[in-house]
């Protein structure tokens, strides 16, 4: 029998693992579905974006410096919502429901709501990225929440108080051996800690620094170019998911397996930190300072997977999470999902506005008011324009009129000199600001029905009966 060649041979497991994986993000971030909605710049979050700040591209139709104004209904819909559904969420009204198992949970109720209110604002940070995370869904549509796991060691300094058994240590070491019998007496003095002698209060400190762990489970607001995902799919808890992020080598050592932590550092994962080093010291420049957010930066490009996969462990096809170094193709993390996250399920969780079945994406308020708003634009710009040319008109004029542009500037109240007037001629542009009122209105009441906002946030007195609905009743 031959001996089977090097390219026979079965790749191991991890080695098959990076192969889908890469393949997997290779097919996510070349979706034409995800370039239309995210990465294009005519895409859908781009412009949606660019409405709510009001930014406009140059415009030189009808003429240049004509008017360029954008009317902000993206802006008065996000931030007349945003800081109403911000306010239901991080105020101390509690917000959250707990329905009980069985009667003996009954009288339970009440303090299993107050600690999950108390885990929310202490241990998960909630406030932190309510008012970011609503933000971004009422103007992209989609947001990616994860839940981090996070332990830090903090040292503080706290004044010490003398105790009667911090006394009692000092003056067993200070006081002969005879002299132990009056260490209870000075204890026990109602003078105590002042009636202890000068020599023995100097050796109390002041000050102590005591260590302490503190744990917090933040949630973050990923960012939408930083997760891939199937671009059709039917429950987006079951598709395997990717977030793209980077380490830094400081980051990468202290959460080294070495050091308790889950990733696997190696000579050549090292290395890996050189192969993205892109900018030179010498040559940054102020781009680089606002890209990078700073001078110089050694990260690395990881992938962090979720998917489901037989590690070969006797544990069979399950949830796994899978850290891969991208630019070296080699795993630093492999761990069973329920060994981080207890409950076994995928932790990025997705929140969509306008919803479309299967659809990845969902739609935020520019889009949805997009037609709208771009109606109320045009007509707003072609009122000016029109008023403009009201006011300084062009006009045709023959040579034999004695008129000349270059010799003559034009300005209120000032005569022009000509030899005969009426060979000038003036188009009649007359066109009323109130025809252009009429149509922008109607728009503004299609804008209100779209979007429900309520008659206040249009500045006016409610003349509905209604007690909620529309689109903050939806959200």
């Amino acid at each position: 029998l031959e001996k089977p060649g090097k390219e026979d041979v079965e790749p191991d497991n991890d080695t098959k693992l990076v192969a889908h994986l890469m393949n997997l993000f290779d097919e996510y971030k070349d979706s034409d579905y995800r370039k239309k909605y995210l990465e294009n710049d005519d895409s859908e979050v781009k412009l949606a974006q660019k409405r709510y700040r009001q930014d406009r591209d140059a415009k030189t139709f009808p003429w240049t410096n004509c008017s360029n104004k954008q009317m902000p209904l993206s802006a008065i819909a996000v931030d007349h919502l945003e800081p109403r559904l911000a306010g239901m969420l991080a105020s101390d009204s509690e917000f959250v429901s707990v329905k009980p198992v069985g009667e003996e949970d009954i009288i339970n109720v009440t303090n299993v709501i107050k600690d999950i209110h108390w885990l929310l604002k202490n241990v998960a940070d909630w406030k932190k990225t309510v008012f970011e995370t609503i933000h971004d869904l009422l103007i992209n549509g989609t947001i990616f929440l994860l839940p981090v796991q996070e332990e830090q060691k903090k040292k503080r300094r706290q004044r010490i108080i003398p105790t009667p058994e911090m006394v009692a240590e000092i003056l067993s070491q200070k006081l002969p051996p005879e002299m132990m019998e009056i260490i209870p007496m000075m204890i026990s003095d109602p003078q105590f800690p002042d009636n202890l002698p000068p020599e023995i209060l100097e050796q109390i400190p002041d000050f102590e620094d005591k260590e302490s762990n503190d744990y917090k489970l933040p949630i973050i607001n990923l960012d939408l170019n930083d997760v891939y995902a199937p671009s059709k799919c039917d429950k987006f808890e079951d598709v395997p998911t990717i977030r793209r992020f980077s380490l830094t080598k400081d980051e990468l050592k202290t959460k080294s397996k070495k050091n308790g932590g889950p990733y696997i550092v190696t000579d050549s994962i090292l290395r890996a930190f050189e192969e993205e080093k892109t900018i030179d010291r010498k040559t940054i420049t102020s781009e680089h300072l606002d890209t990078e957010g700073s001078a110089y930066k050694e990260e690395l490009d990881c992938l962090e997977c979720y998917l489901k996969w037989d590690l070969k462990d006797d544990a069979g096809y399950d949830w796994v999470l899978i850290t891969i170094a991208k630019p070296i193709e080699k795993i630093i993390r492999k761990q069973r999902l329920i060994e981080v996250y207890f409950d076994n399920e995928k932790p990025i969780k997705r929140i969509r506005l306008w919803p479309e079945s299967k659809a990845l994406y969902g739609h935020g308020i520019p889009f949805i008011i997009r037609h709208i708003e771009t109606g109320c634009t045009d007509l707003f710009n072609q009122m000016i324009d029109s008023g403009t040319v009201q006011i300084d008109p062009w006009f045709f004029y023959e040579p034999a009129s004695g008129y000349d542009p270059d010799q003559v500037s034009l300005a209120p109240g000032k005569g022009v000199p000509v030899v005969d007037a009426s060979k000038i001629h003036f188009p009649n542009l007359t066109v009323s600001a109130v025809a252009y009122l009429q149509f922008i209105n109607f728009l503004l009441a299609m804008f209100e029905r779209l979007t429900s906002l309520a008659d206040y946030g249009m500045g006016r007195e409610s003349e509905s009966t209604s007690k909620g609905g529309g689109t903050l009743g939806g959200i």
